[in-house]
């Protein structure tokens, strides 16, 4: 079974609503986790294309974080939403990346070198940022790839049980750290390009 990733209309009322309010209606009333899917539906789909590199991969996989996610929603008690719901993704991109692994024996020095060396289209400069990424600490890679979803500071502290003033922090270091790798004069552009390029939810369903 696959979700439809499209983008959803969203009333008043709904936005309004904070996630731990529509999780209390969602226990009682299962259709009222429609809202969940719809708010954050696009920032799962953009995590999950930045880790798998694929556009008909990552629609599975968003399908299989709110599948899982809706299964297991009154088990779901007394925390951040989130926090919740990335931690699905990130395993649910886990299972995938392991899938595919003896396919993809390069370590992460050696991906970077293979993206240096590729074409120069914007294709090449994902690449060089994606591969840039995968040599950062895991909590800084988290950091700018929540960020390059759509995610906000806000939410990225929330979804990594870190203050505000943490992320901000990890974030500079983490930035620093990709100018160091890519360049300062390429850095920016690289990462405005990673963030263009990424597309959007997808329109079809199955």
């Amino acid at each position: 079974m696959k979700l439809p990733l499209r983008a959803a209309d969203r009333s008043p009322t709904t936005q309004a609503q904070t996630d731990e309010e529509l999780v209390a209606i969602a226990h009682a009333d299962p259709l009222a986790f429609v809202p969940l899917y719809q708010r954050y539906l696009e920032r799962i789909y953009r995590y999950c294309h930045i880790k798998l590199g694929d556009r008909e991969v990552a629609e599975d996989a968003t399908s299989e974080v709110f599948l899982k996610a809706f299964a297991n929603l009154h088990h779901f008690r007394g925390r951040v939403f989130a926090a919740w719901l990335y931690t699905i993704a990130r395993n649910v991109v886990i299972d995938h990346l392991r899938q595919r692994r003896p396919s993809e024996p390069l370590e992460a020095a050696d991906r970077y070198q293979a993206a240096r060396e590729a074409g120069g289209d914007a294709e090449r400069q994902r690449a060089l940022v994606s591969a840039a990424l995968a040599e950062l600490p895991d909590e800084q890679r988290a950091i700018l790839e929540l960020q390059f979803a759509g995610w906000s500071g806000q939410e990225i502290a929330a979804a990594l049980g870190k203050s505000p003033a943490a992320v901000r922090k990890a974030r500079q270091r983490a930035v620093e750290r990709l100018r160091g790798l890519l360049g300062p004069d390429q850095s920016q552009e690289v990462s405005d390009a990673y963030q263009r390029h990424e597309p959007g939810t997808a329109s079809r369903t199955a």
